[in-house]
């Protein structure tokens, strides 16, 4: 992902987007540490010869990994059609207000915001269990610090679901809060969780990188289609507010 996606990603409310941010600057921490990752003598001259040797257009470079996944023939279905060819994002994108289905949409982008409660809400947890075990006061302050993150995360998401409709969703709070996850996001947070559990917290937002870059090839196009009667549709408004803008 480019630096201009990155940070196309940040949003004006960075109480929900800002994981986003958060994930890549741990990345690039854990990167440069001298413990783990790289020397900067050593990412420098990767960077140069990378300068020296542009990868042709429509190639991908051998060291973009999440480039070559979704470019592999077995996942180009997966990320082109199943994710990016969604009909329900499509539909969001081409549907106005008071259009025939927008109720529906509006009632699906609910409960996908709901669920982002849940897992944001579900990583307070994680992230605690992890700090409990740690090994070092280091190690502690960390990841309690990412506790605390994740509790901003799911404010952030628990009110853009509560909010009037001006500013979030403007639904029951009571409701949103005994919401059940759905299998999906059991799913997910359980890949996600024992990855982490069984290689390291690294390769924890690694498996998050792809989800990641599709909030922005999602919403960007989206936005860019739409027209601006589709733009005042709560669902579309709020997805591309946060994702879509350069």
């Amino acid at each position: 992902m480019s630096l201009t996606a990155r940070a196309n990603l940040v949003s004006a409310r960075p109480r929900h987007a800002s994981r986003v941010k958060d994930a890549f600057d741990e990345l690039n921490k854990y990167a440069a540490s001298p413990k783990h990752g790289a020397s900067l003598e050593q990412i420098k001259a990767v960077d140069q010869v990378r300068k020296s040797h542009p990868v042709l257009r429509g190639a991908v470079a051998d060291d973009d990994l999440v480039g070559r996944l979704i470019n592999d023939p077995d996942n180009q279905d997966l990320w082109f059609n199943q994710l990016l060819g969604n009909k329900f994002c499509r539909t969001m994108g081409t549907t106005g207000p008071s259009d025939p289905g927008a109720a529906v949409l509006l009632k699906g982008f609910e409960a996908y915001m709901v669920q982002d409660y849940i897992y944001c809400a579900r990583g307070i947890f994680y992230q605690t269990q992890r700090a409990m075990s740690s090994t070092s006061t280091e190690e502690f302050d960390e990841t309690a610090d990412k506790a605390s993150r994740y509790c901003t995360y799911a404010q952030g998401a628990l009110h853009l679901c509560v909010y009037p409709v001006d500013q979030g969703l403007g639904m029951n709070d009571t409701s949103v809060l005994q919401t059940k996850a759905a299998p999906v996001t059991d799913s997910y947070t359980k890949f996600q969780f024992e990855t982490a559990r069984d290689y390291n917290w690294v390769m924890g937002l690694v498996a998050m990188i792809p989800c990641i870059q599709s909030y922005y090839a999602l919403a960007n196009p989206l936005y860019k289609n739409a027209t601006d009667k589709v733009k005042r549709t709560s669902g579309l408004r709020l997805l591309t507010d946060e994702n879509a803008h350069g």
